[in-house]
């Protein structure tokens, strides 16, 4: 379904698709790439920052286990965004 957007101030009308997003569901946890690609450059950004923190947090950690907790908590944090995202 298509729904026709009109910004207020310039009157300029825009037509967006609604509904699940198997691009976004798929793909936004690779970096936020598709998410740059539709001008949803803020979602991107903190999809960028969630995988940073994944790659580099967890080896800042003093112990393993406290690593992989880490690991963990923030690879949900990522597939939670994913689907947030996806709708």
């Amino acid at each position: 379904m298509r729904v026709a957007l009109r910004h207020r101030g310039t009157g300029k009308i825009r037509h967006v698709d609604t509904g699940w997003s198997w691009s976004i569901f798929l793909a936004a946890g690779f970096f936020g790439l598709p998410l740059f690609l539709r001008g949803m450059s803020f979602w991107g950004t903190v999809m960028v920052v969630t995988w940073c923190l994944r790659l580099f947090l967890p080896s800042a950690t003093g112990s393993l286990a406290e690593a992989a907790e880490l690991q963990i908590y923030l690879s949900v944090a990522i597939g939670a965004l994913c689907l947030y995202l996806g709708f």
